[in-house]
């Protein structure tokens, strides 16, 4: 049953507040700050171990280090179902920051056109909350940047989940990357997009270990 706010229910209650009041009241104000100060400093020790847990890098960051270095890349691009591929090169860097949870990507090389300059930005990692492997890309070829999903199969074959927008085709396409390694100097990318549900192959990079 609804209990009925009244005048006689707000005494019961300012009684029952004063009572508890004067019950706080009997302990020295030095126990209670003693009480007060540990509880604060559980509380401040919980959330600097839950931030350091979450700032460290897992076995999962260990997979992408075979990425990591300076790289020469060579690579096709097919534009034009029944066309050659266009060729490109470049360079890439790739370098661990924040302490080994990710690695900054910088590409440097020839665009689509042949001999158009390619800059691209990219930052790699693993998400230990959403247990996925994580990539953010843009370059100078559009004002756009895409974020990659992952995982690593079984051979050690890092596979991307991601959307982008084709200026192209102008539409958002849906696109799978999948980077496998090759021994520890050689990395291969094969890149698709997704057309009525077949998977139909856009990209192949060739990268080579700088010695």
């Amino acid at each position: 049953m609804r209990m009925k706010w009244t005048v006689g229910t707000a005494a019961f209650v300012l009684w029952v507040s004063m009572l508890a009041g004067q019950s706080g009241a009997d302990e020295s104000p030095k126990s209670a700050k003693t009480a007060d100060t540990k509880a604060v400093d559980a509380k401040a020790a919980d959330i600097a171990k839950a931030i350091a847990e979450a700032g460290k890098p897992g076995p999962e960051h260990a997979k992408l280090k075979p990425l990591a270095g300076q790289w020469t890349y060579t690579g096709k691009c097919w534009m034009m179902p029944g066309q050659p591929p266009v060729e490109i090169k470049g360079t890439v860097e790739r370098k661990w920051i924040l302490g080994g949870l990710f690695l900054d990507e910088r590409i440097s090389g020839t665009g689509f056109g042949g001999d158009t300059p390619f800059e691209s930005f990219g930052l790699l990692g693993y998400d230990k909350n959403a247990k996925k492997y994580t990539w953010t890309f843009a370059c100078n070829m559009g004002s756009g940047s895409s974020n990659g999903l992952g995982t690593v199969d079984a051979s050690g074959k890092l596979v991307y989940q991601s959307t982008c927008y084709c200026p192209v085709e102008r539409r958002e396409i849906t696109a799978r990357d999948e980077i496998r390694f090759e021994g520890k100097d050689k990395v291969v990318m094969e890149s698709y997009k997704i057309d009525g549900g077949k998977d139909v192959k856009v990209m192949e990079i060739v990268s080579v270990r700088q010695k």
